[in-house]
């Protein structure tokens, strides 16, 4: 991460390091003082991918990086994915991400049930042949298709399944290796591991853009996010 916003972000949910000379102190002072000196980044209104036509983004999100090696895998997720593009296509808005926000799906228990209530209306019937939407879904977050908001991805359970895996398969694989390394290097624990990565990967989800591209404002953000109280130990959870 360039610049004074852009930090690596240590792992969450890890200890400080005590007594290592080579590791920079953290950022001085509570976590709200933090917001206010690395206030996250916008989030955008749109970008290239999301304003892309249909068959570019059936087209894009289809090829390598996103299509899956094994045959069957990437049928379910081929069904998955047009299964998505044709009920966000349905929704009002100038851009994928406006058809997603116009949805209503981050304001919902579970987004799922839009879709197949959006399916019955349309077949006149069960909303049934939905298995794989959120492996659609999926695959158009990863593609930047679509920017879901990072509190909504953080509390809500369908949350597609292995974000963090398909970042680092589709963006930026060197990043979360190098990730993955500093973890295992500082003895991370399996769970904290996966926690952090987990992270990273909602911030890429939401905000565009790889894990260069991180703040310390986005990493504050995502902690007061997921817990409101965590404010007095953001100052411990950042590298500065």
């Amino acid at each position: 991460m360039a610049g004074d916003q852009r930090r690596r972000p240590s792992p969450a949910g890890a200890a400080p390091a005590v007594g290592r000379p080579d590791q920079a102190p953290a950022p001085a002072g509570t976590g709200a003082e933090l917001l206010g000196r690395f206030p996250p980044r916008p989030v955008a209104a749109w970008w290239p991918a999301t304003r892309a036509a249909r068959q570019q983004v059936l087209g894009r999100a289809l090829a390598p990086p996103f299509a899956l090696a094994h045959p069957l895998s990437q049928q379910s997720r081929r069904l998955g994915l047009v299964a998505v593009v044709n009920w966000l296509e349905a929704q009002p808005g100038a851009s994928w991400q406006d058809r997603w926000l116009a949805s209503g799906a981050e304001a919902m228990p579970d987004w799922r049930d839009l879709a197949r209530t959006w399916r019955e209306g349309r077949l006149g019937g069960r909303g049934g042949g939905l298995t794989h939407i959120g492996a659609g879904l999926l695959v158009l977050i990863c593609a930047d298709v679509i920017r879901p908001g990072a509190g909504w991805l953080l509390r809500c359970s369908p949350t597609p399944r292995n974000l963090a895996a398909e970042m680092a398969r589709t963006r930026d694989a060197a990043a979360f290796a190098e990730l993955a390394a500093l973890c295992e290097s500082g003895s991370v624990g399996t769970d904290a591991r996966r926690v952090a990565l987990d992270r990273i990967a909602i911030i890429m989800a939401a905000k565009g853009g790889g894990v260069t591209g991180i703040t310390v404002g986005d990493c504050v953000d995502g902690a007061r996010r997921k817990s409101p109280g965590v404010l007095s130990e953001i100052p411990h959870l950042v590298e500065r």
